[in-house]
């Protein structure tokens, strides 16, 4: 009867909304099961011409609309859990790099705050990106505060022969011109080392 049939159809459709629903909440494992038992309720009735297939008069049809169905639930509930656990995994293994990342960072913050070595990373404007505490130690306390490296004569900086140092011969501004750098000698004399201090750069 028309009733029956609206009936059995909304079944149909509640067993297609619930496949959504497992998909989207639950394991795969689960999926699979929720599948393979609607499924087979699914074919059963129709084999035995009860169900929302029963009334299409061919039963070759009729085997192959059930098994479409069984198809289409099996598809969307599969490719729901499927996709929703690899986004799960993915996210867990960006948390697990960004973790990471952020271990070697306070890492690298420690073994850079701990050297006796002075280091200052200056980027091409002269912005300080990085000084460890060292730094301020070798040069008598004086460091600029405005993030930027200041001229030669605030931090007090001379030739070994006491001659003032040249902005441009500032050690980050040769570096970023292409010129080697190591072993350059300069004498820090401030009020911080006021007898003079040699560093080697």
């Amino acid at each position: 009867t028309p009733t029956e049939t609206s009936a059995t159809t909304g079944m149909s459709f509640a067993v297609v909304a619930l496949s959504v629903w497992a998909g989207s909440r639950l394991n795969a494992a689960f999926v699979v099961l929720h599948d393979l038992l609607f499924g087979s309720v699914a074919v059963l009735l129709t084999l035995h011409g009860s169900g929302v297939f029963a009334s299409i008069g061919s039963p070759a049809a009729r085997a192959l609309v059930a098994q479409a169905f069984v198809g289409v639930i099996a598809v969307v509930g599969l490719s729901l859990a499927l996709g929703r656990d690899e986004r799960d995994l993915l996210i867990g293994q960006l948390r697990t790099e960004r973790e990471s990342a952020e271990r070697q960072a306070n890492l690298m913050t420690a073994i850079v705050g701990s050297m006796t070595e002075g280091l200052s990373v200056v980027d091409e404007q002269g912005r300080l990106l990085l000084r460890n505490p060292a730094v301020r130690r070798l040069i008598g306390g004086v460091v600029s505060i405005s993030g930027q490296m200041g001229k030669p004569d605030v931090y007090g900086l001379f030739h070994p022969d006491g001659t003032p140092l040249g902005a441009e011969e500032m050690p980050y501004r040769r570096a970023l011109a292409g010129t080697d750098v190591r072993g350059m000698d300069i004498l820090v004399r401030n009020p911080g080392v006021p007898e003079g201090r040699l560093l080697s750069v």
